[in-house]
């Protein structure tokens, strides 16, 4: 695979926008090393980037890999330690921020998707032996490796698209009547992604907005249901979510009409494994209230879905540049059945509108026949 532009080979590290550092890990713990002569550094990976301190350690150094989710190994060594250094997947950034945090030491993580997930939340969830809590992260120094993220190219370019959707959600939910974030970083998202279709493809760009990015959403942006659902599908997660949910928001505002039939809410929470009481069930006035928006706002919220959605082919092609292969044509419709019972999104909305609903036998009746 090549890149239309790689990332340089740098023999420092070098500043970008939004902060973030481009250079290789060994060029990254040269310049820790020099910071900090006299301390004691704890370098912690894992199996998706064993090999990226593997020659640049010095024999004062410690270096653990966790082969599992939990940060309890962290709380294991030596009390001397003076900064953290981590590479690797989100759950390994997290637990090692944690750790930094809790002992009051910098943190500098060099992650291994160009998403940068993991890299600058301010809470994140951890495993210890009792189960999972959602804890503080240490603000860290993130590093750029062209080496160690670039297998990730085309997936990240997809998280800018599933981005740029879910601002189309946001401002849906807002006009629906719904707080959805913080309208300054949503702006300031705006402003990452303005030229993401007309500009040339460029390795270094999409991990600034990716950056950029993540640090709106750190500041009160909506990730967006897009998120929930990359989770929920796995691999190949990044392109069908964006496919899917630009297919129901068009069809939604395209045909999206109010029914006299009400949603079988305890049977949706029952085929998604959630809590039944945990949902919000709209009022009449609310669902009426809902409706006649819909109708106000349709044609502005299509009109824009479809001037981003233009780029299609563009955005097809820029992913197979990155990614070396083509986007995936199935599309696992089933994934779409659990997003209204986990979100607060436009997806719950849209169920509220007698959609997206399952029978019992698990045939779907929905409103993507024609648009998956």
């Amino acid at each position: 695979m090549e890149f239309a532009e790689p990332l340089p080979k740098t023999n420092a590290p070098t500043e970008g926008e939004s902060g973030l550092v481009f250079c290789s890990t060994e060029e990254g713990v040269k310049e820790i090393f020099k910071e900090r002569p006299a301390g004691r550094g704890l370098f912690v990976t894992d199996g998706s980037a064993l090999k990226a301190f593997r020659s640049c350690l010095p024999s004062r150094a410690l270096c653990l890999v966790l082969d599992s989710d939990g940060c309890l190994p962290l709380f294991r060594t030596s009390d001397d330690l003076s900064y953290v250094v981590a590479a690797g997947k989100k759950s390994t950034l997290v637990s090692a921020r944690f750790f930094a945090e809790i002992r009051k030491i910098p943190c500098t993580v060099f992650p291994v998707s160009m998403a940068f997930d993991g890299a600058y939340e301010r809470f994140g969830n951890v495993r210890f032996s009792g189960g999972e809590e959602r804890v503080p992260l240490k603000e860290a120094k993130v590093c750029c490796d062209g080496e160690i993220v670039c297998d990730s190219a085309g997936q990240a370019y997809m998280r800018l698209l599933l981005s740029r959707l879910a601002l189309i959600e946001a401002k849906a939910m807002r006009l629906f009547g719904a707080d959805h974030g913080r309208e300054e970083a949503e702006e300031r998202a705006y402003s990452a992604l303005l030229t993401l279709r007309a500009e040339t493809l460029d390795i270094r760009s999409i991990a600034l907005k990716n950056a950029a990015i993540r640090q709106c959403e750190r500041d009160g942006m909506n990730g967006g249901e897009g998120a929930v659902l990359v989770e929920t599908i796995g691999r190949e997660g990044e392109e069908q979510a964006f496919f899917l949910l630009s297919a129901l928001y068009a069809a939604f505002f395209e045909r999206g009409k109010a029914r006299l039939n009400v949603p079988d809410y305890a049977a949706r929470a029952r085929y998604a494994n959630v809590s039944y009481a945990a949902q919000k069930v709209p009022t009449v006035a609310e669902f009426a209230l809902r409706a006649a928006r819909l109708e106000r706002m349709r044609s502005d919220l299509y009109r824009e879905l479809n001037a981003f959605l233009g780029g299609t082919i563009h955005y097809r092609n820029n992913f197979f540049s990155l990614a070396g292969r083509r986007v995936s044509e199935e599309r696992n419709l089933s994934a779409l059945r659990m997003l209204p019972e986990l979100t607060v999104g436009l997806s719950s909305l849209i169920r509220d509108f007698g959609l997206m609903e399952w029978r019992e036998d698990g045939i779907r009746k929905d409103i993507l026949k024609k648009s998956v």
